[in-house]
């Protein structure tokens, strides 16, 4: 089974309602300081476990992912967080469910607006 960080990108570049908004600026862990076109996305797997029971290892795991949006505008991040949202639950690779409200910020060093949406994602590893 691939790791889950693959699937996560297999989902996003693989919806073309997220491609029409990103193109290609889908990265995982970090954004290439050379990245000069937006929006983009950044996607990170911040923390899991895998489920075990007398037997062993059961081969579900669960992993929290973190999807970061970057953009110029707020009407942006709505619109990429909303096409981000619709394919992560309609994934047929794996069962997500989006935590929390989106939390929106800014990042000074890029000057740029983001929006970061939080997933539990359960998965056979």
């Amino acid at each position: 089974m691939a790791q889950i960080e693959n699937e996560v990108y297999a989902v996003l570049s693989g919806t073309g309602a997220i491609t029409a908004l990103v193109s290609t600026r889908i990265f995982p862990a970090f954004m290439p300081q050379a990245v000069s076109a937006f929006p983009a996305i950044v996607y990170t797997k911040t923390g899991g476990s895998r489920i075990s029971h007398l037997g062993g290892y059961s081969g579900l795991q669960n992993s929290d992912i973190e999807i970061n949006i970057y953009a110029e505008r707020t009407t942006t991040l709505q619109a990429v967080s909303t096409v981000v949202l619709a394919a992560m639950d309609a994934s047929t690779a794996f069962d997500s469910w989006a935590l929390d409200d989106p939390f929106d910020g800014y990042d000074d060093d890029i000057e740029l607006k983001t929006r970061t949406l939080s997933f539990s994602i359960w998965n056979q590893g």
